[in-house]
């Protein structure tokens, strides 16, 4: 059941669009919830079994705090800090 919380702000709609282009997605980042930022977490929600809504609903929240919480980790483990490699 997913909960009726609902990530809105500018400042949330920003940071989950930076955690869905960590794990892959072509989402532009900023800040505004656009058709395409609706799509992205709609793949998302299908991806990770969730309700499919478009919406930062708290199980979407969640769920993307948790998976870029993993990448960061594997990030700084092979990186030795907590972005991508480059070079």
């Amino acid at each position: 059941m997913n909960s009726s919380k609902v990530h809105n702000t500018e400042k949330d709609i920003t940071k989950a669009q930076k955690w869905l282009h960590n794990l892959g997605s072509k989402v532009k980042v900023n800040g505004k919830m656009t058709i395409g930022m609706a799509t992205a977490i709609y793949a998302f929600q299908n991806r990770y079994k969730l309700e499919p809504t478009g919406e930062l609903d708290e199980n979407t929240w969640k769920a993307l705090k948790k998976e870029n919480s993993w990448w960061k980790n594997l990030a700084r483990k092979h990186c030795g800090h907590g972005g991508v490699k480059h070079g």
